[in-house]
């Protein structure tokens, strides 16, 4: 069987699929490069339903910064002489907020407290 690397974009508008699929491909790559490895990544298939919840995707040629189709997140390589160091206040939230959302949306043995939100999105759109 293939090996395929699945990537589900988060709740934002979104670039089109076969561009926000790209630069997540070109990031991996990118990442992996930095850590010293040469491999070949398997597929990527991005899990995209921005167009489900978004009249257009976002776009490099919208020009008004306050509209909600510009674009202020594009990929671009990071510098050379970038180095990656632990930011320990970053983890610290990360794992407070992650410890939120967990009490927030899971029960005591971990099933979904709001399951219907899902359950009504699959059933509307899928």
């Amino acid at each position: 069987m293939e090996k395929v690397i699945i990537a589900i974009h988060g709740l934002g508008n979104k670039p089109p699929k076969e561009q926000l699929q790209k630069w997540g491909q070109m990031a991996m790559e990118e990442g992996i490069k930095k850590l010293g490895y040469d491999i070949l990544l398997p597929k990527m298939e991005l899990v995209y339903w921005a167009d489900l919840l978004y009249e257009r995707p976002q776009t490099i040629t919208e020009k008004d910064k306050d509209g909600p189709f510009f674009l202020d997140e594009v990929y671009t390589k990071a510098p050379k002489n970038y180095k990656v160091e632990p930011h320990e206040i970053r983890r610290k939230f990360q794992n407070y907020f992650k410890s939120l959302a967990y009490k927030i949306f899971l029960k005591n043995d971990y099933h979904l407290r709001y399951a219907f939100v899902s359950q009504k999105l699959h059933h509307n759109k899928f």
